[in-house]
């Protein structure tokens, strides 16, 4: 990675750390998660050995203590390499995509999926309202 992508992605995590703290409070309680960039490569190997699918992918969620047990929800994975692809396929910031995958494995902590329509709708619904919270700007992703 470039000295300035480098740069970017400091940018991203320290903006992140932050303010999702705040967004994903619950009430007077606050909770810890880890949030791991790695690269294409970590990834696969996580979601071959967790989910039997060989391939990578842009972010992962581990319940607490599946991974490690530093925190009270779990840990997070997100793929630097594909974030950076998927940024430029969707025509969208490389800053709003990483917020949005780690408000996607957030939720998926606190239990929300997306296997099922009904499931899928109230999580890109949630997703939509956090990421409006934390002030990004609607970016439509080209899916």
């Amino acid at each position: 990675m470039e000295k300035e992508q480098v740069t970017q992605w400091n940018g991203v995590c320290n903006y992140q750390a932050q303010n999702y703290m705040r967004a994903m409070k619950l009430g007077d309680l606050a909770f810890f998660y880890h949030t791991a960039l790695a690269d294409d490569n970590l990834l696969h190997q996580l979601n071959l050995k967790f989910r039997e699918i060989d391939k990578p992918t842009n972010v992962l969620s581990f319940p607490c203590e599946q991974l490690s047990s530093e925190c009270d929800l779990g840990d997070i994975a997100i793929a630097v390499d594909t974030i950076e692809r998927e940024s430029h396929e969707y025509c969208i910031s490389i800053l709003t995509h990483t917020a949005h995958m780690l408000v996607h494995g957030l939720l998926h902590l606190l239990g929300y999926d997306h296997q099922k329509e009904d499931e899928e709708i109230i999580m890109k619904s949630l997703e939509s309202k956090i990421l409006a919270l934390l002030e990004f700007e609607k970016e439509k992703y080209g899916r």
